[in-house]
């Protein structure tokens, strides 16, 4: 966390405001394990211990062994149960009312009153619960969120690695909801998928908590990866946004969404479907009808590359994430090839 360079410059005009200082990683995974380290360090450094973390049912933040910790997905940390870190799990919102974003809120703050005091952070992917069968919520959880992590002295992690860069229909997810997380996590789009870097973005309150002279290194933040914000791959996302920005990206994108969105109401009219859903250039269709041991996902994925279009289901959930670069004609070939792959379906 030096003095910005041109690239950290660039990260903290693009992201919410007061995300001033940037910590450089090499991938999502390791972005969040920093995420929990400073959140955890932040408050030790001010005399507090606070040795959990909260975040949503159905979530998934990555493979490391904090990452794991404060996922939701039994299937890759169960067997890790005996290692993990301490770390609590509330609601998400089931879908993208407003009513369920009040349960929610209600739920977590009734969490935040009683143990607020031992819990650093809350985190969360915003709009979009991507691994966790692209479950999908109103902004205004997001509005709640920090409304009570500020009431209750929690701090608020976005994590944007899946969701950043466009993806929602926005540049960043959080600004559907027109607020600033303490600290935001960016990987993925931030290279255009081509070399591996993730950022940790955080306000100057956090930064200024860990400023120390080396007679005090104690408060310093230690944390290095040996490939840490490399010149290449810093390159590589300073291209990117320019890309991004230069080419207008992101309101380009609007047509194609409002095209995705036309091309799923099809789905509505097959009876193994149990809902669409969609933010940005984020879609899913839920299947219904099915057991986990038919393996209906495996066969929509046969069906799709026997017919030109690579399909990645998520068990019974159909999903759509296409690159940007991706045409109408294509957006509908991909549509098309799926939803007859599901009209075949027993």
């Amino acid at each position: 966390m030096n003095q910005p360079s041109n690239w950290q410059k660039k990260l903290v005009e693009i992201t919410p405001k007061g995300l001033n200082k940037v910590f450089f990683a090499d991938n999502g995974s390791t972005a969040v394990d920093i995420a929990l380290k400073m959140s955890f360090q932040y408050y030790k450094n001010k005399g507090l211990t606070k040795p959990y973390f909260v975040s949503l049912e159905n979530s998934y933040h990555g493979e490391s062994i904090a990452a794991l910790s404060i996922s939701d997905m039994g299937l890759y940390k169960d067997v890790y149960d005996e290692i993990l870190i301490k770390s609590l799990k509330t609601s998400s919102p089931k879908d993208q009312s407003e009513e369920e974003s009040k349960r929610a809120l209600i739920e977590l703050e009734i969490l935040l009153k009683e143990r607020a005091h031992e819990i650093s952070a809350v985190i969360v992917e915003p709009l979009v619960q991507c691994a966790g069968s692209m479950s999908m919520y109103s902004p205004s959880y997001l509005v709640g969120l920090r409304k009570l992590c500020t009431q209750y002295d929690v701090l608020f992690i976005a994590d944007e690695i899946a969701v950043g860069f466009g993806r929602t229909g926005k540049l960043f997810a959080c600004e559907h909801a027109n607020v600033s997380p303490d600290l935001m996590l960016l990987s993925k789009g931030l290279t255009g998928g081509y070399l591996p870097l993730s950022v940790v973005m955080i306000p100057d309150f956090i930064y200024d908590e860990f400023y120390s002279d080396y007679s005090n290194y104690k408060r310093a933040f230690l944390h290095s990866n040996s490939y840490t914000g490399n010149a290449l791959c810093c390159s590589a996302a300073l291209g990117t946004i320019e890309y991004l920005e230069s080419n207008d990206i992101i309101n380009n994108n609007q047509e194609k969404i409002k095209f995705i969105n036309e091309e799923l109401q099809k789905f509505k009219t097959l009876k193994n479907v149990k809902e669409i859903r969609q933010t940005g250039m984020i879609a899913a269709v839920e299947l219904q009808g099915y057991k986990s041991e038919d393996r209906i996902g495996l066969e929509v994925y046969k069906y799709g590359l026997d017919n030109g279009v690579l399909l990645r289901p998520l068990a019974h959930i159909i999903y759509f994430m296409p690159p940007y670069v991706i045409s109408k004609k294509e957006i509908k070939k991909m549509m098309d090839v799926a939803y007859e792959a599901i009209k075949r379906l027993p």
